[in-house]
């Protein structure tokens, strides 16, 4: 009984984990031997485009990974507005690595700023191992 209480609370305890973070998304990526943490993700203004830009920490005791991640963005009807992505290099275990995404971007419009911003997500954390 008490090994399935305890399963249950590392189930809650990876979902509230997983939750929040400055108008995005913060899930962990789990990996055998650790985790790839995205810990912060906030927009910041570059000249004619809105960034996102943050820090993402390797948990894991062995294993180096080329982190992707990918945002939309999106205006006060809920329309997609635009999308960013950037590719963290070789994020070695252990290491907290800062990055800056491209400025959010639409086909249609151009560079988007960070005014027509109402809320950003991110749609994908990918892991490549090395």
């Amino acid at each position: 009984m008490a090994s399935i209480l305890t399963r249950v609370a590392i189930v809650l305890l990876l979902a509230i984990a997983g939750c929040g973070g400055d108008g995005g998304s913060t899930p962990n990526v789990a990996e055998s031997e650790g985790t790839v943490l995205v810990q912060s993700e906030k927009l910041v203004a570059v000249r004619d485009a809105c960034h996102v830009q943050g820090v993402v920490i390797n948990g894991s005791i062995r294993s180096t990974f080329d982190v992707t991640l990918r945002w939309q963005a999106f205006d006060g009807t809920g329309a997609v507005i635009g999308t960013t992505q950037t590719t963290i290099p070789t994020v070695v275990a252990g290491e907290q690595r800062p990055y800056d995404a491209t400025g959010f971007a639409s086909n249609s419009k151009g560079l988007v700023p960070c005014t027509a911003i109402v809320r950003f997500e991110r749609t994908a954390t990918l892991i490549t191992p090395h």
